[in-house]
């Protein structure tokens, strides 16, 4: 399916986490916020991908999408993967045409494949949609992006840069590290992980909680 909204594109193929929760199936979700041409491309728009697979035997079960014009391509590009029931390990695999204008040198939905194999080697994420609330937050963005855009809740802030050298400023407890997008916060966490930390990191990122309302734009 695709839809437009206002001047969003929604689109969705396969089974949603919802539906598979009603049914009972065992099911994960991978999340990922990023752009639908190369980041540096002026046109370049958001994009973001839920990914919805079984843990268990690694099927890509369905995906979602949101974003401009390129959303709905994604959705035709999963399409044929879910339909014959091909795994994670073979959407990592996606060819795509690349140009800057159209794509980054790695596919969008490729990137979602390899962030689900990430949390199944242990790299847990939570919904970009969830509650904070109670959570020890770790913001590990630049020093510039958390002065700009901050955070919806009380976090501690360490560059991922310097993250190593400063873990022993890391909070105890149970630790949510979040950066702009999911991928430096996943870097962080599989850091801390090696040290015997128990923690997850936010899947999209702020920026999908951003584009959801839940922190408001600035």
């Amino acid at each position: 399916m695709a839809v437009k909204v206002l001047e969003r594109s929604v689109a969705a193929v396969g089974a949603s986490a919802g539906r598979l929760e009603r049914l009972g199936r065992p099911h994960r979700t991978a999340w990922v916020s990023g752009e639908d041409a190369a980041h540096y491309w002026p046109e370049a728009e958001e994009l973001h991908l839920a990914l919805v697979y079984d843990p268990e035997d690694r099927r890509v079960l369905g995906l979602q999408a949101i974003g401009g014009k390129w959303a709905v391509s994604r959705v035709d590009a999963a399409t044929p993967f879910i339909t014959r029931g091909a795994t994670l390990d073979d959407l990592m695999a996606l060819e795509h045409a690349y140009a800057p204008p159209f794509a980054g040198a790695l596919d969008p939905v490729a990137i979602a494949a390899f962030v689900a194999a990430n949390q199944e080697d242990g790299i847990a994420s939570i919904s970009p949609t969830a509650s904070m609330d109670g959570v020890t937050v770790l913001d590990v963005r630049t020093d510039d992006e958390a002065a700009a855009n901050a955070v919806d809740v009380a976090a501690k802030h360490i560059e991922l840069s310097e993250v190593r050298q400063r873990e022993s400023e890391v909070p105890d407890g149970d630790l949510l590290v979040v950066c702009a997008r999911g991928t430096r916060s996943a870097e962080a966490a599989r850091w801390l992980a090696r040290n015997g930390r128990e923690l997850r990191y936010l899947g999209g990122g702020l920026r999908w909680r951003r584009a959801a309302g839940i922190i408001a734009h600035e």
